[in-house]
């Protein structure tokens, strides 16, 4: 039982701390850093969208208040089969802005966001493709910040920081708060050395002619990996946490879980894909070491967790005692969080145990998902705020 203790503490430690703290070692010690200059290339902007009528004439506002010349710079919203008024609202806003390349591309029949993406890149002409969704929102310099690091011939995808949006306001709620913070600074370090382990479908930008659309049918997670296939292309996957977005918050735990199982599950197809390709291969993948640790490895923690605490159950020292007495306590912690009123919930002590605990076992029904073959390629939208 000590032993199966102590091998389910790594397992749980080392992803979120163990990881980070060699990832910074490494980074001092081997980093590459990247040629940033501000250049200016052509970029199309991509819109995927399904019955956005109420967030889409903002999105399309804060993206032409971007600093950046707009002779360089279209916008193509892809509308896949919208049924509301989405369509009518891109139109009226193409009228009154006609100095500006804006397009609609509009199916009537809905084929799912990777078919749409494909049809967008298609049909675009910037040199550079910048993705981004609906719900989202740029920072005023995000376009310049995320195109500077093309400058550098061997980055192919650059992935910008994302922040949660609160009330209209760019800021974070506690536990998503916590699980940015912690990418942030893992995305900062893998950038350096090489390449980060994926993108946010809110914000990141893509040479043109290294788009590789993904399967359709599949359920890939598309943001993930359409900036991942650079990678065995011989690019870099780069991170500019200056080129900012934010997204809504998610209105209730529930919402929130549904939205990571489809994604995490998607993410399965990936990593599958790019095991195919040899990323996964130690002695030809520059990128082997974080795909197993920042990836793979998260999906062990809610099972490592289980087996801590049963291991734990039967370990009678005091300081065994006391790691299962602060177990206990930080899943009813956890629990509370869960069954009481939100006004309540809000408060750090529920909040925090309740969504760390969630997060981790999102890990096993979107396993489940993955290999009972489920998948998902017309996206819903999930609840926000």
């Amino acid at each position: 039982m000590y032993l199966l203790f102590w091998i389910s503490i790594f397992f749980i430690l080392y992803p979120y701390i163990g990881y980070p703290v060699l990832l910074a070692l490494r980074a001092y010690l081997m980093q590459q850093p990247v040629q940033k200059e501000d250049i200016w290339p052509r970029v199309s902007i991509l819109v995927a969208a399904y019955n956005e009528e109420k967030v889409i004439l903002e999105r399309l506002k804060n993206i032409i208040k971007q600093d950046y010349p707009v002779k360089k710079m279209e916008v193509i919203v892809i509308s896949d089969g919208s049924t509301d008024g989405t369509n009518n609202i891109v139109l009226d806003f193409i009228k009154r802005h006609a100095k500006i390349d804006i397009f609609l591309d509009y199916d009537s029949v809905r084929n799912g966001k990777s078919a749409a993406l494909k049809r967008g890149v298609q049909s675009s002409r910037g040199e550079v493709v910048v993705f981004t969704d609906a719900n989202s929102s740029f920072r005023s310099m995000a376009l310049k910040k995320l195109v500077r690091s093309f400058a550098d011939s061997r980055v192919g995808s650059v992935a910008g920081k994302v922040g949660i949006i609160c009330k209209d306001e760019f800021k974070t709620s506690e536990g998503e708060g916590l699980y940015w913070r912690l990418e942030d600074l893992i995305r900062r370090k893998e950038s350096m050395i090489h390449s980060v382990m994926g993108a946010d479908g809110s914000i990141y930008a893509i040479r043109k002619e290294l788009f590789i659309p993904p399967e359709e049918g599949v359920g890939y997670s598309d943001d993930f990996i359409i900036a991942m296939q650079v990678i065995p292309q011989g690019y870099r996957l780069v991170y500019e946490p200056e080129a900012a977005a934010g997204e809504e918050s998610s209105r209730d735990f529930s919402s929130e879980f549904k939205r990571k199982i489809r994604s995490t599950s998607g993410g399965l197809h990936g990593y599958l894909k790019l095991f195919k390709k040899g990323m996964f291969n130690p002695f030809s993948s520059p990128i082997w070491w974080q795909l197993i640790s920042h990836r793979v490895m998260r999906f062990a923690v809610p099972w490592a967790m289980i087996l801590l605490f049963l291991s734990n159950i039967f370990l009678q020292s005091s300081f065994y005692k006391f790691i299962l007495v602060a177990q206990i306590s930080f899943y009813i912690f956890a629990l509370l969080g869960l069954l009481l009123p939100e006004n309540i919930i809000k408060k750090r002590i529920f909040y925090i145990p309740c969504y760390l605990t969630l997060m981790q076992f999102i890990f096993i029904p979107s396993l489940y998902r993955f290999v009972r073959g489920k998948t998902e390629t017309k996206w819903e939208k999930i609840g926000r705020e």
